[in-house]
């Protein structure tokens, strides 16, 4: 595994956890969806319990697994920072900081730290360097 890929890992951890986070949503509202009745007729018909309670059961593990994946993301979130601490030069700390931890786009990174965005990919491939050779990623 690369630096980028190692330090990429918090990325990929908080899209899994917007994914279920949105499909839970989905889910609630679907289990807490109200119909109307469309007609005047009254029909003894009994809810479909099974549905919703499958719904239910899914929500709930899906909260199971978003609290997995946020701690997880937490656990490798101090990892990396105390990893990126760990580097001399500041500009490096920043820049790492900022892409990885802040997924900030290179123009940005650019632009906060007053450099040219070719200058600031050259850093970038430096401070990876740099930090595959400290943790022997």
């Amino acid at each position: 595994m690369t630096a980028k890929e190692y330090l990429r890992q918090l990325l990929s951890i908080e899209r899994l956890i917007q994914v279920k986070t949105t499909e839970r949503e989905r889910l609630m509202a679907l289990a807490t969806k109200v119909t109307s009745a469309l007609s005047d007729c009254k029909v003894e018909t009994s809810p479909d319990n099974t549905k919703t309670q499958s719904i239910i059961i899914k929500m709930a593990e899906l909260r199971e697994e978003i609290e997995e994946q946020v701690s997880r993301y937490i656990a490798l979130y101090r990892k990396i920072e105390e990893e990126i601490d760990d580097i001399e030069d500041d500009r490096y700390k920043l820049l790492l900081i900022m892409r990885y931890m802040g997924s900030a786009s290179f123009s940005d990174i650019a632009d906060k730290l007053g450099y040219e965005k070719r200058w600031t990919l050259v850093l970038h491939k430096r401070a990876l360097r740099d930090f595959e050779k400290r943790h022997c990623i």
